[in-house]
């Protein structure tokens, strides 16, 4: 007898995606440039489930179980700094980018933990609903690519 033992792994994730038209003022040049932005748009909420083979390897099934859109809009400010390059031209210049937002978002519904569950053999959603405003910080680098001639 050869008997084959399978592990399967579930999971689930919650995920969001923003959407936005950007509005920026700021210095133009400067070794250190300050700026304030506006946003407006909206955010995807979504619930996703795949189940897995062993070792959570080659995903056998998945399903988006539930989404949601909502829109927003908000403000932010950040500071960037030079690294290196010239901060005129730009040529080759790099910045440190440091930033936070503010986002006001619609109500929308969505899934968090315990509102999908199986009942009678049936799979049973239970979504939340709430606003969702939100505030974010963001650290990246800002590379400028000058193709001169």
């Amino acid at each position: 007898f050869l008997v084959l033992f399978l592990d399967y792994v579930a999971k689930k994730t919650n995920n969001l995606v923003n959407f936005h038209i950007l509005f920026e003022i700021g210095f133009p040049t400067g070794v250190i440039r300050p700026y304030v932005q506006g946003l407006f748009g909206g955010e995807y909420l979504y619930t996703e489930s795949s189940v897995s083979g062993e070792n959570g390897q080659e995903v056998i099934a998945s399903s988006t179980n539930y989404d949601d859109w909502a829109w927003s809009y908000g403000a932010g400010g950040g500071i960037e700094v030079l690294l290196g390059g010239d901060p005129v031209t730009e040529m080759g210049a790099i910045y440190l980018d440091l930033k936070g937002r503010y986002l006001f978002g619609s109500e929308t519904t969505y899934l968090k933990e315990g509102d999908m569950y199986v009942e009678q053999g049936e799979l049973v959603y239970r979504p939340s609903k709430s606003k969702t405003d939100m505030i974010t910080a963001h650290v990246g680098v800002r590379v400028a690519l000058n193709f001169a001639k």
